[in-house]
């Protein structure tokens, strides 16, 4: 296999609705005064209800059009409207950056408040855990001007507003671009919060489609290619010719598709390390259905007449394929499932309404690197107030982060 490039690539990703719901005295306090300015911008955080007297649809989404984040859908106006039917209204923000030179709108950043799992674990096993009420900044890049004093104000004016909020959530960050270098090496942001990367720098990987699927297979050396087409003819025979890949995208088969992806979760190594099954809830299906009405759903079931092994839960959106949740039945795992599953959603996604990028959730997962053809830097951050509570918590984390990583290295040598 011919190893993808690296490159400088934005890869902020997506922030999946929250299950959390918070109390009454966790919830945000609504404070929307005047804007905080930084000379020629400012910036003002506004509720769902006041969005469409200050900003148009279409204003919002030519700015969406203007970014090369591969992960717009989560700042565009159609997730936005999908969070509004499927979280509490006084969950959900929006940072509108102003230009006070023409009066134009040149910044907006959606953001949710929810609580954030502050953990620590290694398999099967939590060595650390601390729950923080957040703001999470959705597609984590600020759909702002690049400019270091409107990142400042943009974070300032989160904390005036939301006096509720313990954090800000930064799921991926372009280790190499212009907002990650403001939060490693600016004296202003340090001067605000704790600046801390939980996980440090780690890899996300991408796929950029071609046009045909033989295309896409030349990058695999031809052991490779035979690998796949073995194992698939396999599974095949296995199941008598009944293996189909089934594209979920209507609202009809939502409720069924979610039924097998409940059995296929409990029997996936997410549920046995970590005990993470994803169930078929009145609230999952309704945000589904949601998305699916939307235009944005592409899921897919790898599934027998009499076997169902695989999953993925997916959406596509401004030519981006975004994977969000899979998993496969390990008890088929002599079946390679998984890895048929994203070759068999690879050919699919080339033939039927191809999207230019596919864009794997976080994770450096060996298959992801395997089907990857771009391979980029990337940083999680939390910004948390400066609070002796919040000192405490990431010192106690990062010290026990490089203890398990010091064990991690030393079993190594001793195999």
């Amino acid at each position: 296999m011919s190893r993808g490039r690296s490159t400088r690539f934005m890869v902020p990703c997506p922030f999946p609705t929250s299950d959390v719901v918070l109390d009454e005295k966790s919830k945000a306090i609504r404070s929307v005064k005047s804007p905080v300015g930084t000379g020629r911008y400012d910036v003002e955080i506004l509720g769902p209800e006041e969005i469409p007297e200050v900003l148009s649809i279409d204003a919002w989404e030519d700015l969406r059009r203007q970014s090369r984040n591969p992960d717009t859908l989560y700042q565009s106006a159609l997730w936005w409207d999908h969070l509004c039917r499927v979280e509490p209204p006084d969950h959900l923000y929006v940072a509108v950056v102003n230009d006070t030179q023409n009066g134009a709108i040149v910044g907006v950043v959606p953001l949710l408040y929810h609580l954030y799992r502050f953990e620590l674990r290694a398999k099967n096993h939590t060595l650390f855990r601390a729950e923080l009420s957040a703001v999470a900044v959705l597609g984590s890049e600020p759909l702002v001007p690049s400019r270091d004093d409107v990142y400042e104000r943009l974070v300032d004016s989160i904390w005036s507003h939301i006096p509720q909020c313990n954090c800000i959530y930064l799921r991926s960050v372009d280790a190499d671009g212009s907002f990650a270098r403001f939060l490693e090496n600016t004296r202003e942001i340090r001067k605000l919060c704790i600046v801390y990367a939980p996980e440090g720098r780690r890899t996300r990987h991408f796929i950029e489609l071609p046009e045909t699927f033989e295309q896409y297979l030349a990058k695999f050396h031809s052991r490779t290619r035979h690998t796949f087409r073995k194992q698939l003819r396999q599974l095949r025979e296995h199941t008598r010719g009944t293996l189909e890949l089934v594209r979920v995208d209507s609202e009809a088969q939502v409720e069924e598709f979610l039924t097998a992806v409940k059995y296929v979760s409990s029997g996936s190594w997410q549920h046995t390390r970590a005990g993470v099954r994803l169930e078929n809830d009145p609230a999952r299906c309704d945000r589904m259905i949601d998305l699916a009405r939307r235009g944005v759903l592409r899921s897919y079931l790898l599934a027998s007449r009499t076997e169902r092994y695989a999953f993925m839960i997916g959406c596509q959106h401004g030519g981006v394929y975004h994977t969000i949740t899979t998993g496969y039945d390990q008890a088929l795992r002599q079946w390679s499932p998984g890895k048929i599953l994203h070759y068999l959603l690879i050919e699919d996604l080339i033939e039927h309404d191809r999207p230019r990028l596919l864009n794997f959730d976080l994770g450096d997962m060996s298959y992801k690197e395997l089907f990857g053809s771009v391979h980029a830097p990337d940083l999680g951050f939390l910004l948390l107030r400066k609070q002796w509570r919040n000192h405490l918590l990431v010192a106690g984390h990062a010290s026990m982060r490089k203890s398990l990583g010091f064990l991690k290295r030393l079993s190594r040598r001793s195999r």
